[in-house]
């Protein structure tokens, strides 16, 4: 099934006031497809890679206005965790663990990194 970004009932709803964003309608397309996934209840990835200053952080802003009717959680690395395998993801997943009192052992992360064996 096609979808695109205006489909969706609550894609409707206008975002924050943001600079504006010329000449980018693929790009929304793509992150309204995205969103509109996310309301059918099922997931979706898009990746927006680019070097310094073609627009990666306004359109991310762009797509946390338009999920305004989705919880939205976002993570920020730091040169200082290079070194911490799993930090992102820790700090991506601890709003979501808020209110569990037990978990099995099977569900609990790993305490440290697991490694595969090096090959040579």
């Amino acid at each position: 099934m096609a979808r695109s970004g205006g489909n969706h009932p609550a894609a409707a709803r206008q975002p924050r006031r943001r600079p504006a964003l010329l000449d980018r309608q693929e790009e929304r397309a793509a992150i309204g497809q995205v969103l509109d996934t996310a309301r059918d209840g099922f997931s979706s990835t898009l990746v927006l890679r680019g070097g310094a200053g073609v627009g990666k952080t306004v359109l991310l802003e762009y797509a946390i206005d338009a999920a305004s009717d989705l919880r939205v959680t976002s993570v920020t690395g730091v040169q200082s965790e290079i070194t911490m395998e799993f930090a992102a993801l820790h700090q991506l997943l601890v709003p979501f663990t808020r209110g569990v009192r037990h978990w099995s052992k099977t569900t609990r992360m790993p305490r440290a990194p697991i490694r595969s064996p090096s090959v040579s």
